[in-house]
């Protein structure tokens, strides 16, 4: 015989069937929904700093370096002048020999330079991508304060402009080098075919000359530094402290261009 009651109780344990089934799967969602908010790494803004600290650590003995190469003693000096009168050149060497000596010492400076920067250029490109990629106006941290996170991006806003200096530095010590390079050169070419001991052939000239060139050029290293020289309108706004989204985009798209 049919219980009548079947149907009533069995619709009830029906009910509470579908109801545990709903309520486990709100559970799993809920520990899933937990999972994504979970980071085993740093915050993006920590990661901009370390970038910046490790900047930091580098320079110091990069900054040593360009005191101990001293490229202001190699300047060439241009004006107007120059054009018209003849001036002795200070850094005439004299003879064929001395020439190559100074030549060589100009490259290895201008070497000792260029690949150290280029490394430091690299932090400094990862470290605008990061910031101006990840953190905008409406970055929140879970572990800092608003007071905190506005003062360690205006932290990072200074010291993006600080790194720009620094290279900006090396950019005018590597150019200085270079013009002392096509200078003294210049000072080789007149040994061509001279005869005597004063004498270089031209085809040395030229393979020298070809070899040089894609040094001071960055080709060597495939690192065009002369990104690095500051305009008058940068020169102000990094002066200025000032760090524009806008214009930095715009510098970060070249930046990318450099290596």
């Amino acid at each position: 015989m049919v219980n009548p009651y079947d149907d009533i109780f069995g619709n009830n344990e029906k009910e509470n069937t579908k109801e545990q089934s709903k309520t486990k799967k709100i559970s799993e969602l809920e520990i899933n929904h937990d999972i994504q908010f979970v980071t085993n790494g740093k915050e993006l803004l920590d990661e901009v700093l370390d970038n910046i600290e490790l900047f930091n650590t580098q320079v110091e003995p990069f900054s040593q370096l360009l005191t101990l190469t001293s490229a202001i003693d190699h300047k060439v000096t241009k004006n107007i002048f120059s054009l018209f009168i003849i001036a002795n050149d200070p850094h005439d060497q004299k003879s064929l020999k001395k020439e190559r000596i100074y030549y060589n010492l100009l490259k290895q400076k201008f070497s000792s330079i260029i690949l150290p920067m280029s490394e430091l250029a690299k932090i400094h490109l990862q470290t605008v991508i990061q910031f101006n990629n990840d953190i905008g106006n409406d970055y929140y941290s879970v572990e800092k304060t608003d007071k905190k996170v506005k003062l360690d991006k205006l932290e990072v806003m200074e010291a993006i402009n600080r790194q720009r200096r620094i290279l900006g530095n090396a950019a005018s010590d590597l150019e200085i080098l270079k013009d002392g390079i096509e200078k003294t050169e210049s000072r080789i070419k007149k040994y061509i075919n001279v005869g005597g001991i004063d004498n270089i052939s031209r085809a040395e000239y030229e393979v020298i000359t070809q070899k040089t060139s894609k040094l001071i050029s960055g080709q060597n290293h495939k690192f065009d530094y002369t990104f690095f020289n500051i305009n008058i309108f940068d020169k102000t706004a990094i002066t200025l402290g000032v760090y524009m989204k806008k214009t930095t985009s715009q510098y970060l798209d070249k930046l990318k261009e450099v290596f």
